[in-house]
């Protein structure tokens, strides 16, 4: 499925983004102002996903040494106060249950009561489910939202080039002939950046139940495509940007999918 159709067909559009273009009323700006600011935004947008990807791949580690580091204090602190008072069975299920809710529910190494003392009074059976459910929930769940806001990024990056691609190049194309290798350089590009956000979009999917390796390999993916869009923004706005302020170039529609994002 195409990345937009995934917003289109019952996928997640995040709200609450700000539109980066001027009101329609407001024709005295410049097109080449609002393309640049449409691309500041793009880079902005970018950015928050990967340090966004960066608090999840923290959140999950922090899960496992959590529970590490909990398994330890229960071992000690359950295992003894088992031993002494329950004999050996209660010593086990105080150490599993110290083991296990040494997490926090965000995924995070807990210094919580109950991850030094969970041990002396819980069965390993609730600490089993409570401990390690609160963990891998806070991990899913903001893998969740990450995966949200990616398939919304890929759709709006996408809108952005069908409407640069069908309206401005078109129109630009049409008053400005002399530009057409360069414009086919700028359409080239959107291809091969699609290809890069249909392989975002798969990954963030996969990324929503916080499996380390996709989500290291989603990091890698964003990563790329924020260096290829830094190159193709730079590039178009140094080929095109006069050309579209010499009054040529009609806006046929073509504005709003190119420099407003709602997704």
């Amino acid at each position: 499925m195409l990345v937009t159709d995934r917003v289109r067909h019952g996928g997640v559009q995040s709200k609450g983004h700000r539109s980066v273009a001027l009101s329609d009323q407001d024709r005295a700006v410049a097109f080449s102002a609002q393309l640049a600011a449409a691309h500041r935004e793009l880079r902005a947008r970018v950015a928050r996903l990967r340090s966004a990807l960066a608090r999840v791949e923290a959140d999950e580690a922090g899960g496992s040494i959590g529970g590490e580091a909990g398994a330890g204090t229960g071992s000690l602190v359950g295992g003894e106060a088992g031993a002494g008072t329950g004999g050996p069975v209660g010593g086990e299920a105080g150490a599993v249950t110290g083991g296990v809710a040494g997490r926090t529910p965000g995924g995070t190494p807990g210094s919580t009561p109950n991850g030094v003392g969970g041990g002396t009074t819980s069965s390993s059976t609730s600490g089993a489910t409570g401990g390690e459910t609160g963990g891998v929930a806070g991990g899913v769940a903001g893998a969740g939202v990450l995966a949200a806001h990616c398939l919304a990024f890929c759709s709006a990056l996408t809108a952005h080039h069908q409407g640069e691609d069908t309206g401005m190049f078109a129109e630009l194309a049409r008053a400005r002939p002399d530009l057409a290798g360069k414009i086919d350089k700028l359409v080239e590009d959107h291809g091969m950046i699609g290809t890069i956000l249909q392989r975002v979009a798969d990954l963030a999917e996969r990324a929503s139940g916080a499996d380390r390796t996709t989500l290291k390999t989603l990091g890698g993916e964003l990563d790329g495509l924020a260096a290829i869009m830094e190159s193709h923004f730079r590039f178009e706005e140094r080929a095109i940007s006069a050309a579209l302020d010499d009054g040529g170039v009609t806006d046929t529609g073509w504005s709003r999918p190119v420099f407003r994002f709602d997704g």
